[in-house]
């Protein structure tokens, strides 16, 4: 859960397969999408994006880097998001999916 106008700290993942081999994204693009109830895209992060608050940094060992994000604008509600991994040749894998909340703020 994250509060609506609050910064995001930067955080890594780290992506494995069920035998604890890392992930290898040398050459993937990696996605993140979040969406509404409605379907409606509000927010991605992306290792193609050229905006700095939405990038995804691509590190060894199958780690992913989220951005620090001074102020993360987007409105209170339920959003649901999944991760993926798109190799070079088209193929696409989804590792993570799930709900994040974004709670209205009490101080304006």
């Amino acid at each position: 859960d994250a509060y609506r106008n609050d910064g995001l700290q930067p955080v890594v993942i780290e992506l494995k397969y069920k035998s604890g081999t890392p992930v290898d994204l040398s050459t993937s693009t990696v996605r993140i999408q979040l969406k509404n109830s409605l379907g409606k895209l509000v927010w991605e992060f992306s290792s193609a994006s050229a905006d700095p608050d939405k990038i995804l940094t691509l590190l060894p060992e199958g780690k992913i880097q989220f951005p620090r994000v001074s102020s993360w604008t987007i409105p209170a509600s339920k959003y649901f998001y999944d991760l993926q991994v798109v190799s070079t040749d088209g193929y696409i894998r989804t590792f993570l999916k799930g709900t994040w909340v974004i709670k209205e703020d009490i101080t304006t």
